[in-house]
This record gives structure tokens, C-alpha cells and sequence, in this order.
């Protein structure tokens, strides 16, 4: 539809933060065999295409990526049980997945498995999803009337544990950097850059779009986009998302993610 043409995926101004931080680290990736765990529709994945890569991508079922990426090679699967020889990729990304994983250690020893020695994969999760630093949408459900909630906050006027398990059909986990950097060690996989991101502006961004119904986001949506910039100026608060990039240990000569 035209709006999704001028601004976006209206569903989506959370991964749209995530892109300005991650498609910079995803774009010094070359001439390399690469594979996206849980995939989606190739959001991320359109970005690892190109620069001489071998892009791969993997989802528990196809969410329309063989239709807009069919030169992706994409397999149905699981992160505990990648349908890929040992020791095959060069890099690894993994966006917005392990938070929704219940027993998501399970699945990092195959991230290990069929990580070429040397080479890296690159995570993104969350930390404190759950202790916004802004809280419009816990305002407005405990100040509003019934008739107001309904009127303003349509679906969302509920939790956000509700809001995800029950409007967005899925758990979410809060990860700190720490217990992920322990476990992927546990493994033998080093992290060796961390960043973090969404601070005060872009909590509140995120607030703003949670709070209100879908028509009132169809118009506020374009601007709550553009505004995702000041994120990267407003560097105040806690921040409860980030990535971190992990390198494959090997005997000697470790070689850095970019290629």
C-alpha cells in the first residue's frame, strides 16, 4: 500500500530503532557465507544480500521472505537444530530472537557449531523491557476511564506482558548483557563489542507508539519515525536494548568480523 511505501511498516518503529545501530555493523559484511536465524519476512535479511555474499536465512515457518528475497537460500527450522554443516558461515545475525526464546541457551551451541572458527555472529536483545524509564501507557491505564482506555488505547489497553503474549502472540524475556555474554562464553564464543541503545528518547518514542490505538498511530507513526534519530543524540537514562558481536574462538590468529 502506498502509506508502507512513504513511511513504513506501521507495526514495526521498534525494529526500525534497531536498524539505525545494527545495518552499519551489517553492512561491513563481504564476500562472505552468511546466515540470519529467525528471519521473519528479510527485514535484515535484504541487508546481509549483496557485496559478494552468500546469504542463508532460517525460521520456524516462511513468513513471505521466499517472495521478497528468492535469491536468499532459506530453510524452515529452529535455532536449537540449524539444518547446516559444521563449521560453514562467516557470520551469523540474530535480531529481536533470543528475548522470545524460553530456553534460548539451547540453541547458542549450534550458533558455535556452524560458526567457521575466527569468525563472528552478531546478537540484538533486550534488557529492562519490563522498567521503561517512561511510562505513558502505565499512566493512562491506571488514570483513564473504561470508556477513555477503549476510546484512546483500543488493544492496547492492557500490560505489557498481556500485550505481548496476547495482541503480539508471543512471550518476551529480559536478558541483561551480562547473562548473555555468560552464557555465549560458555561456549566458546568471545564477545568482543558490545552497544547499547534505546535511552530516554527512544523509550519514550516507544511509549508513544504503544499507547494508543491503531488509527491514532497511523498518524503518528510517520513522525515518531523520524524521530528515532534522537536516540542517538539523548544519551540519558538507562538504555534496555543493545547488540553484541561474538567471535568464534580458535587456536591462533583470530580475524576480526569484517571481511
Amino acid at each position: 500500500m502506498l502509506y508502507e511505501k512513504l513511511f513504513g511498516n506501521v507495526m514495526a518503529l521498534n525494529r526500525y530503532l534497531r536498524m539505525q545501530y545494527l545495518i552499519p555493523e551489517v553492512g561491513k559484511v563481504a564476500d562472505s557465507i552468511v546466515l540470519d536465524i529467525g528471519c521473519l519476512d528479510g527485514h535484515f535479511t535484504q541487508y546481509l544480500t549483496g557485496r559478494g555474499n552468500k546469504v542463508y536465512a532460517v525460521d520456524i515457518k516462511d513468513q513471505g521472505i521466499t517472495k521478497t528475497l528468492p535469491e536468499v537460500m532459506f530453510s524452515i527450522g529452529s535455532g536449537n537444530n540449524l539444518p547446516y554443516a559444521d563449521d560453514y558461515f562467516d557470520f551469523i545475525f540474530c535480531s529481536d530472537v533470543l528475548e522470545h526464546v524460553e530456553k534460548h541457551e539451547d540453541f547458542i551451541p549450534e550458533i558455535y557449531r556452524v560458526l567457521k572458527p575466527g569468525r563472528t555472529c552478531l546478537i540484538s536483545t533486550v534488557d529492562g523491557y519490563w522498567d521503561s524509564p517512561i511510562q505513558i501507557r502505565s499512566f493512562l491505564l491506571k488514570h483513564l476511564s473504561t470508556k477513555w482506555k477503549n476510546k484512546l488505547m483500543g488493544r492496547f489497553a492492557s500490560s505489557d506482558e498481556e500485550l505481548h503474549r496476547f495482541f503480539m502472540g508471543h512471550l518476551r524475556y529480559d536478558l541483561t548483557i551480562q547473562k548473555v555474554a555468560g552464557v555465549f562464553a560458555s561456549s566458546k564464543l568471545k564477545m568482543i563489542k558490545q552497544r547499547s541503545y534505546c535511552y530516554v528518547a527512544g523509550s519514550l518514542l516507544m511509549e508513544l507508539f504503544f499507547s494508543f490505538n491503531e488509527n491514532i498511530r497511523y498518524f503518528t507513526f510517520p513522525f515518531l519515525r523520524a524521530l528515532l534519530i534522537c536516540d542517538r543524540w539523548v544519551k540519558v537514562g538507562k538504555p534496555w536494548q543493545y547488540y553484541i558481536i561474538f567471535q568464534k574462538n580458535e587456536d591462533k590468529n583470530l580475524s576480526h568480523f569484517v571481511h
